[in-house]
């Protein structure tokens, strides 16, 4: 299984002459790092890294903020309608599957070649919803009214 990234490290660290000959397999034939020095040149490259930045630590902030603010109310003392709400909820998420509905509401919002059309989508997850409030209901009534409440609760989960 590791033999393959093994491989690539070793062909990509390995003299380029060496590696066409074939004598670059398990032991790296001649040091040569020009291929590194090409890549981080590349300006692509660089922008495909900062990409991959952007999309995890955004996506991952919209969809904690999201989730926490949506899955909330569905917490705790009931409010007119939060069972039908509920309910309605999780319907949608058995119907929102699809790529082409996706990218009709990413058109219809103007978000084609934006980063936000990779970072909102995954964000409204009504799965995550869904887990969280299961989560965040097995939080005892008491911990949950004190202004420190979800530094407490995240404590206890890492903590036991």
């Amino acid at each position: 299984m590791l033999y393959p990234f093994y491989y690539a490290l070793i062909v990509s660290i390995s003299d380029p002459i060496e590696v066409v000959k074939g004598t670059a397999t398990l032991i790296p034939r001649g040091f040569n790092l020009e291929a590194y020095g090409i890549i981080l040149k590349s300006p692509e490259v660089l922008d495909a890294y900062m990409n991959s930045i952007i999309y995890a630590v955004g996506g991952t902030a919209a969809t904690v903020v999201v989730t926490l603010l949506a899955a909330y109310p569905f917490v705790g003392k009931a409010f007119q309608g939060q069972a039908v709400l509920f309910l309605c909820l999780r319907r949608y998420d058995v119907l929102q599957r699809g790529m082409i509905p996706t990218y009709l509401v990413i058109k219809n919002l103007g978000l084609i070649d934006s980063r936000l059309a990779i970072i909102l989508p995954p964000a409204f997850g009504v799965f995550y919803i869904i887990i969280l409030r299961t989560g965040i209901s097995g939080i005892p009534d008491s911990l949950s009214e004190s202004p420190t409440w979800m530094v407490q609760a995240i404590s206890l989960s890492f903590c036991g």
